[in-house]
């Protein structure tokens, strides 16, 4: 619907506030620029950012939480510790490492291979790009191009950085014939890849242009596909609460 507050007429769901005496505790949290439309090529706004409780109570205790996760923010935390770095010089989403951060790294990727390992993965390597043809026939170019960069030129054949993995451990899969008593096959990689993200969506670990994909493929039988998908969603329980996440969500692709 078309909603007016004072001046201001705005389209949307609402409802509005019939006044503002009806907002028993609010504060303004914040001001931030932002691109229109996500595009640093619009122009850049104001954002302002408040929020509102029922109480005073309620507001204050969302107040003692925001603090908390400010003091955790890992951004912060990875300058104040020393752990990795974005240097706008290379390019924003473009994450460097530092000694700490790469034992860091190193400790979690052992882990992530051990447990891979121990539930029957091979762990594999693939190249950080290949021939536009090449994603052009996996259908990657055609639904995925707007998060693939340009392709690049090399001796008169086009190539791409790779956004996923697949491809690279489809083509391993076909390398020789294989029989059905092989089968499952289990892939396991920590390959690297780049995507297109706007500028003004990069956010510090969350967001990024580059980063290590801890990704699997599995090629199975029909009479094991049940038992393949409960194990990988045993995998993924598991890793989650390893590292102590507890309010999650999975979804199925």
């Amino acid at each position: 619907g078309v909603y007016r507050q004072g001046s201001f007429v705005d389209l949307c769901r609402g409802p509005h506030l019939a006044s503002t005496d009806e907002i028993k505790a609010f504060k303004l949290v914040s001001i931030a620029g932002a691109y229109w439309r996500g595009d640093e090529h619009n122009p850049m706004l104001q954002r302002v950012y408040g929020v509102a409780f029922a109480t005073e109570d309620a507001l204050a205790e969302y107040l003692k939480n925001l603090e908390e996760a400010a003091r955790r923010d890992h951004r912060k935390l990875g300058r104040e510790l020393d752990l990795f770095s974005i240097h706008e010089e290379a390019g924003p989403g473009l994450v460097h490492w530092h000694p700490k951060g790469s034992t860091i790294r190193r400790v979690i990727e052992d882990f992530w291979k051990d447990e891979h390992f121990k539930r029957g993965y091979d762990l594999i390597y693939t190249p950080h790009i290949g021939k536009l043809e090449l994603w052009k026939t996996s259908g990657h170019w055609d639904f995925y191009r707007e998060s693939m960069y340009d392709p690049i030129d090399v001796e008169g054949q086009e190539y791409v950085i790779k956004p996923m993995n697949c491809v690279g451990h489809i083509l391993i899969y076909k390398t020789s014939q294989r029989s059905y008593r092989e089968l499952p096959l289990r892939y396991a990689e920590l390959g690297t890849v780049y995507r297109y993200e706007r500028s003004g969506v990069l956010h510090g670990l969350s967001r990024v242009r580059g980063f290590t994909q801890d990704d699997a493929h599995i090629f199975c039988r029909f009479d094991q596909l049940e038992d393949e998908v409960a194990g990988v969603l045993d995998l993924a329980l598991f890793m989650v609460d390893t590292f102590g996440f507890s309010n999650y969500s999975i979804y199925l692709s």
